[in-house]
């Protein structure tokens, strides 16, 4: 981890210009020297264009930017998911005898129809990269193996949908039974990716407004038993020979709900009250709570269902506003 001194050096030496312009600058004068003892206490007295400063708001406005791209994901997948459960519907609709062909076949042309823009979802988002394909993993990829495989009749004799997909009865009820389950890894890993983003984004504020200006003082900031158990993983890990242990971060041994404690803890939220309102901060740091039961199902490799993939992209349009 950088040294407090280095890092407020270079705070000193960005600072330089703007002092040499004005050599009775008393917020710069003043922010310099305390800078040189290293007694920065309030983050309030440091002046508002203090490169310190900057970094984490740049930090924000680039996060606000890819959150934008991630939440489409979200919003993607929850389409496509919302799309195979409607398929598997029309699919069971298809009665037998059939009393109308024109009928099946419209319902035909609206399978082939859903089937393709889930399809076209999936090369966009690079599903098949992630899971292999004919395996539980995925009812979506397996429905659209599945689906693409159907066709118009040809003979009206032709009276059952086994018959026009040319599959074993036997798999599409276990492909349509799988969708209904309305689990799917899928979910897994468009949610892995939204809940990565956010823990490490306020990892980051909380290693630039709290971890680096307070170094010496962390225990005023950071609940003792929280620093005590980061240490304790962070030694565990460099006594294991399997890891490759660089020099990480402390706040990188945190747990979801231990930000959220961080936050919290006395005036922290004044610390980021030019990035974020505390009443958004609030909402935040609720809703880390919230997903944190979704996270640990995630980490288990424990498949998600949809009603738990609305819930983080629910959570996901939240954010996106706060930080729009």
């Amino acid at each position: 981890m950088i040294s407090m001194s280095t890092y407020y050096d270079e705070i000193k030496q960005k600072c330089e210009k703007r002092k040499s312009k004005d050599e009775n600058n008393d917020l710069c004068k003043k922010c310099g020297e305390e800078i040189n003892s290293i007694k920065l206490g309030d983050l309030d007295k440091v002046p508002k264009d203090c490169p310190f400063l900057d970094k984490t708001k740049e930090l924000t406005q680039a996060f606000s930017r890819n959150f934008i791209n991630l939440n489409e994901s979200l919003t993607n997948t929850f389409r496509v998911s919302e799309e195979v459960m409607k398929i598997s519907s029309l699919a069971k609709s298809i009665n037998i005898p059939w009393s109308n062909i024109d009928m099946v076949s419209s319902v035909i042309r609206e399978i082939q129809q859903k089937n393709s823009f889930v399809k076209q979802i999936a090369e966009i988002q690079n599903w098949s990269s992630h899971l292999m394909r004919g395996l539980d993993f995925s009812p979506i990829l397996n429905s659209i193996d599945l689906f693409s495989k159907i066709e118009l009749p040809k003979i009206p004799e032709i009276n059952s949908l086994n018959a026009i997909l040319n599959e074993p009865e036997e798999k599409i009820e276990s492909t349509i039974e799988d969708i209904d389950s309305e689990k799917d890894a899928i979910f897994n890993i468009e949610a892995y990716e939204f809940l990565f983003n956010i823990e490490v984004f306020l990892r980051k504020i909380i290693q630039n407004r709290i971890i680096v200006p307070f170094e010496n003082q962390l225990e005023q900031k950071i609940p003792q038993d929280l620093l005590t158990e980061w240490n304790k993983r962070r030694e565990e890990e460099k006594e294991n020979k399997h890891c490759d242990c660089k020099d990480y971060n402390l706040i990188e041994y945190s747990d979801f709900t231990d930000l959220k404690m961080i936050f919290e803890k006395g005036k922290n939220k004044t610390l980021f009250s030019d990035i974020i309102s505390e009443e958004n901060l609030k909402i935040i740091t609720a809703k880390l709570q919230e997903l944190d039961p979704i996270r640990k199902k995630i980490a288990h490799s424990r498949i998600l269902t949809k009603k738990e993939f609305e819930i983080i992209k629910l959570y996901s349009d939240q954010i996106k506003n706060i930080f729009s």
